[in-house]
């Protein structure tokens, strides 16, 4: 009788499923890029949360600096007839010294650029000229008088009149008898404002300067300063002409009514209003051609525009990234899924939201370098998990330290940034191309 074996024989060995190899390189490329593509559209989702907050604040700060004072342009000072506006009479030589004392008014995160001037006017008339209006004569000046805080009497040849606030005019009646030749005056105001500062270039000869402290001045009207001096918070700028005469300031003339059209249409008129029936009163005719020059005082590149500026670099930086990426696959021989490749990428995205966020409480500098470290830190510490490589880790820590750091440099450059990411293009180019060679070999 046949006795069974008491140890049962060997099972026939298992049949495992070969590994599952991942996509070729061209394939992964393709679906990297497609990557890059959904990447870029969450950076156009920051970038429009980063124009809502920056509308918001501009929103704010144009509130902040209307309380203070808006723009302001100085027209005058101009002599007219008690009764009526049928003539004019312009100095014959006006200087118009201007001090501005800029500073940052702060509501919150909020933040609006304003200044302090102090408007110091001088010269002379043809005292000739203001006898014929009769015995006296009103003097106006054309400015923001309710933003003025500190005004010093209208004083001519030693007499001093009083100045009247008139919607936004300054308006003085002065005694026109035993004027000199040359009748010498003198007035000075300080005012608040924002934005511009211009004085209308009204006299026959005229000077004005204007100097003071301001962070980023820009100069702007008629034409630019014949001599100007800009540091890091002074500056300082002249102005000279000749030749503005009576002729091209505002003039109120009154023509017949059926003359006006003819008039409009010859003289090429801005505005018109009717007086009565018979006769129209024709506004200022030549007035657009009154040249005026001045400053224009901004905050600069504030922090949201700043960060509008560096999202621009954002799809530079994920291709950039995503090529290390690629070649440290290649090089180590370990493959990093490409749902690695988007959670980098996504890390990549989150910089920019930290950037905003932090920006808002701190300076853009200090946002910049706390949400670059949080950023570079949490890749290096996911590659160096993810590839169970230290140095892999460190790799790409270092070139998205790099990176930032360029990108940093570029956005404080200003004129030079295009020079700078051109070359910094330039080497990416060639280090990826050398890579290349590496592989091939």
């Amino acid at each position: 009788m046949n006795r069974m074996p008491a140890t049962p024989p060997p099972l026939p060995p298992q049949a495992f499923p070969p590994a599952r190899k991942g996509p070729g390189l061209g394939a992964k490329i393709a679906m990297i890029v497609v990557q890059c593509v959904v990447l870029f559209i969450a950076t156009l989702i920051v970038w429009g949360l980063t124009y809502d907050r920056q509308s918001s604040v501009n929103a704010v700060a144009d509130r902040i600096a209307s309380e203070w004072g808006g723009e302001v342009n100085i027209k005058g000072p101009i002599v007219y007839p008690v009764s009526g506006d049928t003539a004019s009479v312009v100095a014959t030589t006006m200087r118009c010294a201007v001090k501005v004392n800029s500073r940052t008014l702060h509501r919150g995160i909020y933040e609006a650029e304003v200044y302090d001037a102090e408007v110091a006017m001088s010269g002379s008339f043809d005292g000739d000229m203001l006898s014929s209006f009769g015995q006296e004569a009103r003097v106006e000046i054309e400015v923001p008088a309710r933003k003025i805080y500190d005004i010093e009497p209208f004083e001519i040849e030693g007499r001093k009149v009083e100045w009247r606030r008139r919607g936004d005019m300054l308006s003085a009646t002065i005694s026109t008898e035993g004027l000199a030749a040359e009748a010498r005056f003198s007035t000075s105001f300080r005012i608040h404002g924002s934005g511009r500062l211009e004085v209308a270039q009204i006299g026959e000869n005229t000077f004005v300067t204007m100097e003071g402290e301001a962070s980023n001045p820009s100069f702007v009207g008629a034409s630019l300063p014949d001599d100007r001096a800009v540091t890091d918070r002074a500056f300082s700028a002249q102005w000279e002409s000749e030749g503005v005469n009576a002729a091209t300031v505002n003039r109120l003339t009154l023509i017949p009514e059926e003359e006006a059209d003819e008039t409009a249409e010859a003289e090429a008129l801005p505005d018109t209003a009717w007086t009565d029936d018979d006769y129209v009163e024709v506004v200022e005719i030549y007035g657009n051609e009154i040249p005026s020059v001045g400053a224009q005082f901004l905050v600069g590149v504030d922090r949201y525009r700043k960060v509008s500026r560096s999202l621009k670099y954002a799809f530079i930086i994920i291709v950039l990234t995503f090529i290390s990426l690629l070649f440290t696959e290649v090089i180590t021989r370990r493959q990093i899924p490409l749902l690695n490749y988007f959670l980098i990428g996504a890390a990549l995205v989150m910089f920019y939201l930290l950037l905003l966020s932090f920006v808002e409480f701190a300076s853009f500098g200090a946002a910049y370098f706390v949400a670059a470290s949080m950023t570079v830190l949490l890749i290096g510490i996911y590659m160096w998990r993810m590839l169970a490589s230290i140095r892999g880790g460190l790799t790409i820590s270092s070139i998205l330290v790099l990176i930032y750091s360029c990108c940093y440099v570029m956005l404080c450059l200003g004129r030079y940034a295009l020079v700078l990411g051109s070359l910094i293009l330039f080497a990416s180019l060639a280090a990826a191309m050398w890579a290349s060679l590496k592989l091939r070999r």
